[in-house]
């Protein structure tokens, strides 16, 4: 199992970062001791100025290790989910290996720069076999989240919650045959 962990570093998540970092890195080293599991971690906008791609911190051949993630932890920029998605399903789609299954999860605590990019980038995901899931952050407001269907996203309200929810969500997850 191969699983690609997607996490919102765009301006809106300024005073979060940190916690959401701490919680992907929890994640990672978990996973990393889980055999037959493999783990990547990014962060989305890119940390260029100006740059809405996604810049790696963990790639599948390492462990986790604190500084990638600390080298990060500052938010700026848009929130360009379809991309970030876009770019963990290329590198799903070109791993070496026999993963059996392939899995995108994305933490934001915004709407999409692009609903329709979005959602697109979820359906292309699904086409190619990949599994997508999102953890979204809505603490001020409650959009109607319509990018990805209900039973593929979890909704938060407090960012001190994301690692029970990240934990339970892969916890069902990998769960399943």
């Amino acid at each position: 199992t191969a699983v690609t962990l997607l996490i919102d570093r765009s301006g809106s998540m300024r005073g979060r970062i940190t916690n959401a970092m701490a919680a992907a890195y929890a994640v990672a080293v978990a996973l990393d001791r889980i055999p037959g599991v493999r783990t990547s971690i990014a962060v989305f906008p890119g940390v260029i100025e100006n740059d809405n791609g996604v810049t790696p911190i963990k790639s599948f051949e390492e462990k986790a290790h604190m500084t990638p993630f600390l080298n990060v932890m500052w938010a700026s920029g848009g929130t360009p989910i379809g991309p970030s998605l876009m770019w963990a399903g290329m590198k799903l789609t070109h791993m070496r290996g026999e993963e059996r299954r392939k899995i995108a999860i994305l933490f934001t605590d915004g709407r999409p720069d692009s609903e329709q990019t979005a959602k697109d980038a979820v359906q292309k995901l699904k086409d190619y076999g990949i599994e997508v899931y999102a953890v979204i952050l809505q603490p001020d407001y409650h959009y109607r989240v319509q990018w990805i269907d209900e039973k593929s996203f979890r909704e938060l309200d407090k960012i001190e919650s994301l690692p029970k929810v990240l934990f339970e969500l892969l916890r069902q997850t990998l769960l399943k045959p």
